[in-house]
């Protein structure tokens, strides 16, 4: 993917060339990518060109490759079966995983449907893994075996011929290693999956639903995974940076658990009497403690916990955006304190419309 990136990127006559080429084979016009290795987006990106547009690559490395070494070289690389196939199982992998990555980079993200999302993409990993394809989806791969066909004993794919596979091992063994290595990352990122789907109860989103002889006990699986971390004491280790030592600490219970369970049980009868709105756990929230904060100490200790546990750093990277807008080349003596007040501006500040520019000025 790189390579072709790098043999388009600084020819404009390569690049009116392939254009051309496309237009005449009806393929879109698309540009070659540069994929970035920490961004799923960008490789979605790069690879759909490359998919979208195979015909044409395959005509411009073969009609350039005998008076272009380099398009030789990427001739031997692009036209093989292993490579069509790895593309097209590439396209099927990184659409979930595209997709969870732009979930992560929301605002404001419901701990509570997090579990579901990671189980959505993971099952959806695995479902590519299953030849029987159960789900009767057609999947890329499957769309480019179906353009293989044998002519006079050579492999033809779209009207190039291509060199075969020694085994179809041989991509299977691949693909599925990729998609193994992809789940086992995503996995690792989440290790507390437990305790993070025990949080989602905190959301009381199906709890309108729930018969009124089940309400009691509806949620209370998920509350003792919950007590069971934060209503016991706690020890951490950690290597002390100035001696280099271990040294191990121990912290209180954040919650009390008998209390806990008490304000649970009456929680529950609470939002289903009011019937408060659920869209999501911090608007459910926000609605008990403006009403009924007294009533639950122990529980809004575990909401606060859920509301504030870091699960991306979509915040982190947009507060870095905002800074290379703010110190740009032209205002790069900007100090920190500056820098940090224009950035709260930017970040958390009003409309520019509802500023009040005449107290600014008088203050000033």
């Amino acid at each position: 993917m790189e390579q072709i990136y790098q043999h388009f990127k600084r020819s404009p006559h390569k690049v009116d060339m392939m254009e051309e080429i496309q237009k005449l084979l009806e393929d879109p016009v698309l540009k070659y990518r540069e994929v970035h290795q920490i961004r799923w987006l960008s490789f979605l990106e790069a690879l759909e060109a490359v998919v979208r547009t195979l015909d044409s690559l395959l005509t411009y490395f073969s009609t350039t490759a005998a008076k272009d070494p380099k398009s030789s070289g990427m001739n031997s690389r692009v036209g093989t079966e292993m490579f069509i196939l790895m593309a097209h199982g590439m396209l099927d992998i990184l659409r979930p995983v595209t997709a969870l990555s732009l979930y992560f980079q929301q605002e404001d993200i419901d701990i509570g449907v997090v579990r579901v999302e990671l189980d959505t993409c993971i099952e959806k990993l695995r479902y590519l893994k299953n030849p029987a394809n159960p789900l009767e989806k057609a999947t890329y791969v499957s769309i480019a075996k179906n353009e293989f066909q044998t002519v006079k004993g050579k492999l033809v794919f779209k009207g190039h011929h291509i060199s075969r596979l020694k085994s179809q091992t041989q991509f299977t063994n691949a693909f599925n290693q990729y998609i193994d290595a992809v789940i086992s990352n995503i996995e690792s990122r989440f290790p507390e999956g437990e305790l993070m789907a025990a949080f989602a109860v905190l959301a009381l989103r199906p709890i309108t639903f729930v018969s009124p002889d089940e309400v009691d006990a509806w949620g209370n699986d998920s509350l003792e995974i919950l007590l069971g971390h934060y209503a016991v004491e706690q020890m951490h280790t950690f290597k002390d940076p100035e001696t280099n030592e271990e040294k191990t600490v121990h912290s209180a219970p954040k919650v009390n658990a008998e209390e806990a369970r008490e304000e649970w049980k009456k929680l529950k009868h609470v939002v289903r009497a009011q019937q408060y709105p659920r869209p999501s756990m911090a608007k459910i929230w926000n609605l008990i403690m403006q009403y009924h904060s007294s009533d639950f100490p122990n529980m809004a200790v575990l909401a606060a916990l859920a509301l504030s546990h870091p699960i991306h750093t979509a915040d982190c990277e947009r507060s870095f955006s905002s800074q290379n807008h703010i110190v740009s080349p032209l205002r790069n003596r900007i100090n920190a304190d500056h820098c940090d007040q224009l950035m709260r501006i930017m970040i958390e500040g009003g409309e520019v419309g509802n500023f009040l520019f005449q107290q600014a000025v008088e203050k000033w």
